[in-house]
């Protein structure tokens, strides 16, 4: 870069020349750049010192040196290191000031500047899922940026198409979007492929990604098998256990409910569970014959009730007992107590306690069987710490016994170590997840850990 000049103020003009090294590359933004100082008299003769001091972009300093005549002659210079930006070409200033014996002061100011960096193209988007969502044929696409942005700020975008074929030759819809959701409306039952990829729209040309590409079918109802066998038959109740799947639809079921009547005739009388899991109708009269189905939801809907069932409540047993009442719970302890039940003309012979945690009666984790009629609390011992789990009483009787009571819902104390990994996403932990592809379809599997031979999830 040639020098340029300030005009002579008291037969003193100050000069400034910058030089780069290079232009910045996409692969190296880093330029060195030179400043001098120059300082020049239009005496025929002279041979005093000129001094020049120097502030700015290249930092700040001074010179002297002795002049010769009207020779130029560079009093200063300094080089830095700076790295060009993606957002614009850099421009800084340097200001110098020249004086010498009878001459100058002069000061002068110039710009230098560092060309813009070329870009790149951006990296994939990243965790790309495709997801259901509630409602019928719903499917949510989330995806996070890339590790790998090079270019502005500014420009960034996703492109993304979605199609009922792998290859995408033909598209039902394609968009941009500046965030990482999609909500999708498809047609339940069909399996939809969904790509999406980074754009950068920037100054130097548009810069696009390598496509990354999820599939998932848009959930269908659920529909069972048929209608489960009652078990835990008591007076005034029973257990329906979860039904076999003929066919989840796309989406494992969330949801359970069964429909009770005294004739095999619809009617509103509906209990749902609220997860996927054993319900007991309730109100039931003993001795009486009830009919029941069952259907099952996921995030498409309810699915088709199953053929009607029956069962027949017991006569001459005792209340099921109300909810036991849990005390002095511990980390591997609790004591639960409970009250004697209405016993409708019965001989209560003794209770059973059972303790779950799966809020199943049948399948106990701990069992006090036969206790005696009189006994009505019981030291529960041989829990896990910081464990939810279920107390279960049922009255023994003649001529029968009572169904299991309402569950006592407690759990232990004590916290549990996780095995669960932690995953650092902008400053942010996450839970890590492991999907897997299964036929065709990403499925989140579990995490567990084998304790002396027995799989256990996330406890120690």
């Amino acid at each position: 870069m040639a020098t340029t000049w300030s005009g002579y103020v008291n037969r003193l003009r100050a000069g400034i020349d910058f030089a780069n090294n290079r232009n910045p590359t996409q692969a190296d933004p880093t330029v060195t750049s030179t400043f001098w100082g120059w300082g020049q008299t239009d005496y025929s003769t002279y041979n005093f010192d000129l001094t020049m001091s120097f502030s700015g972009g290249h930092g700040s300093g001074s010179g002297t040196k002795r002049a010769s005549n009207s020779t130029a002659i560079n009093l200063v210079s300094r080089s830095i290191t700076l790295d060009a930006s993606y957002d614009g070409a850099i421009t800084y200033t340097v200001s110098v000031t020249c004086s010498g014996t009878g001459a100058g002061p002069v000061s002068y100011s110039r710009n230098n500047t560092i060309p813009r960096r070329p870009t790149a193209n951006p990296g994939v988007p990243t965790n790309v899922k495709l997801v259901p969502a509630v409602g019928a044929g719903k499917l949510t696409l989330t995806f996070n940026g890339p590790s790998s942005w090079p270019g502005p700020s500014s420009g960034r975008r996703y492109y993304w198409q979605i199609s009922t074929v792998s290859n995408f030759a033909t598209t039902t819809s394609t968009g941009y979007q500046t965030g990482g959701t999609l909500n999708i409306s498809g047609t339940a039952g069909v399996r939809y492929y969904v790509r999406v990829r980074s754009e950068g729209v920037w100054w130097d040309a548009t810069r696009v990604s390598a496509w990354v590409t999820v599939n998932a079918l848009a959930p269908t109802p659920p529909v069972l098998a048929g209608t489960p066998a009652p078990t835990s038959i008591s007076r005034t109740s029973w257990v329906v256990p979860v039904a076999t799947i003929s066919n989840n639809g796309g989406q494992a079921p969330s949801n359970y409910r069964v429909m009770v009547n005294t004739t095999p005739v619809d009617t509103t009388n509906i209990k749902t569970q609220g997860a996927w899991a054993s319900v007991s109708p309730t109100g039931a009269q003993p001795d009486t014959l009830y009919y029941y189905k069952v259907s099952a939801y996921n995030y498409a809907g309810w699915g088709p009730w199953t053929e009607w069932a029956t069962v027949t409540t017991l006569d001459d047993a005792p209340d099921d007992p109300a909810a036991a009442t849990i005390s002095a719970i511990t980390e591997v302890s609790a004591t639960a107590t409970w009250v004697a039940p209405a016993v409708n003309g019965a001989t209560i012979t003794g209770y059973d306690l059972v303790i779950s945690d799966t809020s199943n009666p049948e399948v106990p984790v701990v069992a006090y069987l036969g206790l005696g009629p009189t006994v009505l609390s019981q030291a529960i011992t041989g829990l896990t710490k910081a464990h939810d789990y279920q107390a279960y009483v049922r009255a023994n009787g003649t001529p029968a016994s009572s169904g299991w009571g309402a569950p006592a819902e407690f759990r232990t104390t004590g916290t549990l170590a996780t095995m669960f990994p932690k995953i650092n996403d902008g400053g942010t932990w996450k839970d890590f997840e492991l999907w897997e592809n299964q036929a065709g379809a990403w499925k989140k599997v579990q995490l567990q850990l084998n304790d002396a031979g027995t799989w256990k999830w996330s406890q120690l």
